[in-house]
């Protein structure tokens, strides 16, 4: 008895994985592989950038197929939300003189410095926050104020404390 036996193996053909940062490709971070025909694949390396997060990913799970062009999974990262906690405080005391307020942006964006400045009744602004950027951690800026005050100036004659009837060439300062 003659029996021919024939043994196949499915084919194995390459897959890609392409990294894109606000949609732009970055080629030197994409993956080539190997895969069995048919097979599954569900899974890729996350390769994070700071202030970047995974914002979708294309074509996965991807079953290996003959066709190259439609063996790849996209991996795309956008930039993080970002908040800036907005301080307002009496340069004088350290108080805070009025509720905290919120930057919002994303990571790398400007900070708004001048929308985030605020009239206080009583205050003056006197120190603005320098410009800065969002960043991926907790930040915090600070406008600083002075009360407002009044002064009054009143012209005493020594001694006596009676007001001085001002004039220039009558009268001088003593100190």
């Amino acid at each position: 008895m003659n029996v021919i036996k024939v043994y196949y193996i499915k084919d194995i053909f390459n897959y890609s994985v392409n990294y894109y940062y606000d949609e732009t490709l970055a080629p030197e971070k994409t993956e080539t592989f190997e895969g069995v025909f048919g097979t599954t694949i569900d899974t890729y390396t996350d390769k994070p950038e700071y202030g970047y997060e995974v914002k979708s990913v294309e074509n996965l799970p991807l079953t290996i197929s003959k066709d190259p062009a439609q063996n790849v999974i996209n991996v795309f990262y956008g930039k993080k939300d970002s908040t800036v906690t907005v301080k307002y405080v009496d340069k004088a005391t350290g108080k805070e003189i009025a509720p905290d307020g919120k930057d919002e942006g994303k990571v790398f964006d400007e900070i708004d410095i001048p929308g985030n400045k605020k009239d206080i009744d009583g205050y003056t602004l006197i120190e603005t926050p320098p410009a800065g950027t969002h960043e991926d951690e907790e930040q915090e800026i600070i406008y600083y104020y002075a009360k407002n005050t009044r002064v009054v100036v009143k012209y005493l004659e020594k001694d006596t404390d009676s007001p001085v009837p001002w004039r220039r060439n009558n009268w001088r300062l003593r100190r």
